[in-house]
Parts: structure tokens; sequence; C-alpha cells
């Protein structure tokens, strides 16, 4: 019998931490990268190493063709098209599931940028996207088409939205440093959302082991305004505090909060919101 593995999509800062925290079952895990340059740095952490890219449905078909779960994790690399990214990964992919293989569950890493603007509100799953820009709208039309794989397939379906990633390496404190005492356009009165790495990865092995599927929004259940998050870093630091410039516009505009409603009622005693 045929030994089904878990495939990891991308290997970026989630996939690569979903590698190590899977080390254990490490025979069982397959990576892949577009990059023949990263091939060798990952070999380490998984049984096998694949450079493959999104929108190749020979390649993939090969691939899944052992696999029993996908976690996708792709992610843009400077200058990157979202729609080549994203919805065609997709697209190649959903259409080799659908031709019949034996992958049971899906996960997609996606954003909770496709909520939009909400007015400072309180947002769960069971809320309307209102994608801001192009990229909004390819984020959510991904969403939908990896949805859509469940019927009639019977693969469970699980996206997974995001809030900003921190954590090693990412450090709220090293970038931090870089903005104190400058000028930045907003009145930093946004809230912000944020994920801490360990808790996105812990989150991803709850729903792989739940078969769950839908829609999860992954947050903190604190949502400081920017600019409290950046005074509470900055002073103890003794550095000048960030400014801001309220004649413009931020590219930070968007303003909301969430509520993990749906995995808090799941997993709310699993893992720790930060």
């Amino acid at each position: 019998m045929v030994n089904r593995k878990r495939v990891i999509l991308g290997c970026g800062y989630i996939g690569k931490a979903l590698l190590e925290f899977w080390h254990h079952d490490k025979k069982n895990l397959i990576a892949t990268t577009t990059s023949a340059e990263r091939q060798r740095g990952l070999e380490p952490f998984a049984g096998e190493v694949v450079v493959v890219e999104g929108d190749d449905r020979a390649a993939l078909r090969k691939l899944l063709s052992r696999a029993k779960q996908v976690i996708v994790c792709v992610a843009p690399k400077m200058g990157d098209s979202y729609a080549n990214v994203y919805l065609n990964t997709a697209k190649a992919l959903c259409d080799v599931l659908k031709e019949g293989t034996s992958v049971e569950q899906l996960v997609y890493t996606s954003s909770v940028s496709v909520y939009g603007e909400q007015g400072g509100g309180w947002v769960t799953e069971d809320d309307t996207v209102k994608p801001i820009g192009i990229n909004g709208e390819i984020l959510c039309e991904t969403e939908t088409v990896y949805l859509n794989v469940f019927t009639p397939n019977n693969i469970a379906a699980t996206v997974l939205r995001l809030g900003g990633i921190y954590g090693p390496g990412r450090e709220h404190e090293s970038r931090t440093r870089k903005m104190a005492g400058k000028i930045f356009s907003g009145s930093g009165d946004q809230y912000s959302n944020w994920i801490h790495q360990e808790d996105a990865v812990r989150a991803i092995d709850w729903v792989l082991k739940r078969r769950l599927g839908g829609i999860y929004n992954l947050c903190s259940e604190d949502h400081p305004t920017r600019k409290a998050l950046y005074d509470q870093i900055t002073a103890p630091l003794q550095l000048p505090s960030v400014q801001w410039d309220v004649s413009q516009e931020g590219s930070h505009s968007a303003t909301r909060r969430f509520q993990a409603k749906s995995l808090r009622g799941q997993a709310s005693s699993f893992f720790i919101l930060r």
C-alpha cells in the first residue's frame, strides 16, 4: 500500500515553519519551491523537496498522486503577479484535484485583507468580503476556486484568513526600530491585526487533525491601533515615537477587528492567540 504524503506547496515563512513543526514525521513530508536555489536549504526538513511552478499541471499531477493532504502557502516575491502566484496556482491545482486523486484535505492560507474596509467594526467569517483593488479581488477569487473543489470531490477544503504574520525574524521590535522618529501617512488610528507564526502553524495542524472545512479567521484577540502598538514598543526603548501625517491617507487605511468565530468554538483551548 502506498504511504500517502503531506505536501506543502510553497515553503516560505509559514511553509518552512510547518516543516520544522512536523519534523518528527519528516519522511512523510514533501516540500515544494519554485527556486532551485532554495531546494537544498529545505532538504534537511522534508523527506523530499520538489521544484515546481504553481501552474505546471503535469508536475502537480505527479506530485498529488502521492498526496493525502495539501497545504498551500504560496506567496509572491518582489515583482510577482498576484494573479500568477495565487489564482493561476489555484486553478491548476484544483483542475488536477478534480481529475481524481488520493487527496482528502486541502488547506489554503489566505489573508484577512479580503474583508477590506469595515469601519473599525468587529468582523467574523460570516461577514461579506469587501476586497480593495485588483489584488484583493484576486485573493477573493482564489479562495472561491479552492472552496469549490469540495464538490463533487469530497475534499475537505479549508481557507484560513491570516492577519499580518510576525515571529522569529519578523519581530515587532525590529520593524518599529526602523520606523522610530519617521513620519508616516495617516493618523495611526487603524486597528492592527496580527497572528504569530507559531499560532498560525498550530492552527493549521489543528485543522488538519480534525479535517475541518470552510473559512476561519486567524488573528490575535488583541487589536491595538498602529499608533498604540508602536508607542508601546518605542517608549521603553527610549526611541522617538513614530510620527503621523493626517493630511495623507495611509496605505493601511482599511480598519477592522477580527473574531475567529468558527475556530474559537473548535479550538479555543488549543493554541494561544497572543
